[in-house]
């Protein structure tokens, strides 16, 4: 019985082929893109037409992953039944020994590949990685690593296109490897509490290319409004101040908000930047000392609403108020903002302030007593 149903499918299949399709190879592709998975794993096996169609198509291949089997031992004698060029690959509870010779083929044009709970060594992940370079998105989960070798032997390569890098794995060799290998991720995500120095010094080597990041999307949107910033590490020394260069690239801001408060004692300037649409600024954790850090940039933003600064330190009470656009300006937050100089400021009129809150500030309470005399509109000033 079974061999005559075995026959009785390859006549079904040979029949399949003989006869002409009544829509081109492209309508009928148009067709597949709306099938599951599963779907799709059928038509596969209805006929060499068919299959030649899937295996053909980058769109529908990107439906598929591949899972090799859990526990599997990946050695020369180990090669998946189906070799598709599929964008993603899932390795778990495996033994990585050799992906010779299949293993090019398949990760020539894998966007994807995550590996947990599996065994290997590091020039064994290195040759891995050296066969992606289409890679996108790496995930390392709870592997164990147990060659213990200088990593720049084999660590002679880059992947230049990965967004996406999770790494969850705790040691210190690996992340010597991933900073070659990785130099440039757009996004981190790591669980390695007992290694944060290393992960600091990680993303400051690819700050750069974060600063670039953001100035690629300026460029991108021209008309971008509104942009949050949180600052978890910088390459910049004590020596240096730190410039938001992204600024520049992003001259329709309507709203604007940088919050360094991870970083200690970050100095910053904003001289040399003007984003004149701003009717918004909220700025936490930045250091002014320089003289014309902060001044000059509040004074080319005439159109300013609301000005809130947290965590701040300026040069001088002078170079805050004396820049202040005032025309329209009807909220002003300042919370624990340490002024380096004492000096007598001059306040003009606060014609439209509405909002004033003033918490934990070096102030002296003649000045604060003044500018609340010269606000003739305030409503609010809580406590």
């Amino acid at each position: 019985m079974p061999p005559a149903q075995t026959q009785s499918q390859n006549d079904l299949s040979n029949a399949s082929e003989q006869t002409q399709l009544p829509f081109p190879p492209e309508v009928i592709e148009l067709i597949f893109q709306h099938l599951s998975v599963f779907q799709l794993k059928q038509v596969r096996r209805t006929c060499r037409l068919w299959k030649t169609i899937v295996d053909g198509s980058v769109i529908l291949l990107r439906k598929f992953c591949l899972n090799l089997p859990k526990g599997v031992i990946l050695d020369q004698a180990c090669e998946p039944a189906c070799l598709l060029s599929v964008p993603h690959v899932f390795v778990s509870n495996a033994r990585i020994i050799s992906l010779e010779p299949w293993w090019p083929v398949l990760g020539e044009n894998l966007g994807k590949l995550r590996i947990f709970n599996s065994k290997f060594s590091l020039p064994m992940l290195a040759g891995v990685l050296r066969r992606t370079p289409n890679l996108k998105e790496l995930d390392l989960f709870y592997n164990q690593y147990p060659t213990n070798v200088d990593v720049s032997q084999f660590a002679n390569f880059q992947l230049d296109r990965i967004e996406q890098l999770r790494l969850h794995d705790h040691q210190d060799k690996l992340i010597q490897l991933i900073r070659r290998v990785c130099p440039r991720p757009r996004n981190l995500e790591c669980n390695a509490d007992d290694m944060e120095q290393q992960i600091i010094e990680y993303l400051q080597t690819a700050q750069d290319s974060l600063e670039r990041i953001m100035c690629e999307i300026g460029r991108n949107l021209p008309n971008l409004r509104n942009l949050h910033v949180e600052l978890l590490s910088t390459s910049t020394s004590d020596a240096t101040i730190w410039r938001p260069t992204f600024l520049a690239t992003m001259p329709h801001l309507v709203y604007l908000s940088i919050d360094a408060d991870f970083i200690e004692n970050l100095r910053a300037t904003f001289e040399g930047y003007q984003n004149p649409n701003l009717e918004e600024i909220t700025l936490c954790g930045l250091n002014f000392e320089a003289s014309e850090a902060l001044g000059r940039y509040l004074r080319h933003s005439p159109h300013l609403q609301k000005l809130a600064l947290q965590n701040t330190t300026i040069l001088a009470e002078s170079d805050l108020f004396a820049n202040l656009p005032l025309s329209k300006l009807h909220t002003l937050t300042l919370i624990n903002v340490l002024c380096c100089d004492e000096d007598e400021c001059l306040v003009e009129k606060f014609e439209n302030l509405r909002v004033l809150e003033l918490n934990e500030i070096d102030m002296s309470e003649d000045l604060a007593s003044a500018i609340i005399q010269l606000s003739p509109n305030l409503e609010e000033i809580p406590a």
